[in-house]
């Protein structure tokens, strides 16, 4: 039996669903050897023979990049299985604490069209009302992937701390948006 031991690097939080998938699929059609004690995947055109214990850990260690949850001060989200990210309260178990995202591509399109200097009336303004606005303030301020502060808590107020020139032509960052302009559907 080879001593190689297939290591998974990751470079990104997050891997394509349709990429992840196909991995699972090659890993669980995989071949037993001879001696039932080995399995053979297919892996970038490279056929390694693993012991059980290690295809089990090759297995555990994809589907933890998959669906990753990290927890911050007051919020907590998690990458699930199906492209969606979720956005909670910490160590609250109701739905009314929770936003559910299609993907992290909408919630950071939603944090781009915000203004440099957004409420919590701003960001409802996107679908979102009660505690949810409050949450979603709150979990970009702890997120490293969003560059902004806490620059007043009552009213509870952030600002972005890079502004892209981009958006500032675009109008989408302005401070004086309309106040029956829709940021965007958070749902």
């Amino acid at each position: 039996m080879p001593d190689k031991f297939v290591t998974c690097v990751l470079t990104h939080t997050r891997i394509e669903e349709v990429v992840s998938k196909r991995l699972i699929e090659k890993f669980v059609d995989c071949n037993d050897t001879a001696d039932g004690r080995s399995v053979v995947i297919t892996l970038g055109g490279e056929e390694p023979v693993l012991t059980r214990e290690e295809s089990v850990q090759l297995r555990d260690g994809l589907t933890g990049a998959l669906t990753e949850r990290q927890e911050f001060l007051r919020t907590a989200c998690e990458y699930r299985e199906d492209g969606t990210y979720v956005i909670e309260r910490r160590h609250a178990d109701s739905s009314g604490h929770r936003k559910v995202f299609d993907s992290f591509k909408k919630l950071k399109r939603l944090f781009d069209r915000l203004p440099r200097k957004f409420t919590a009336n701003v960001v409802g303004r996107s679908g979102l009302t009660g505690a949810r606005r409050h949450l979603l303030i709150r979990h970009f301020v702890e997120h490293p992937r969003f560059e902004c502060e806490l620059v007043n808590r009552q009213p509870l107020t952030v600002e972005k701390s890079a502004v892209d020139e981009s958006d500032e032509t675009s109008g989408a960052s302005s401070a004086h948006m309309d106040p029956g302009e829709e940021v965007l559907s958070a749902d």
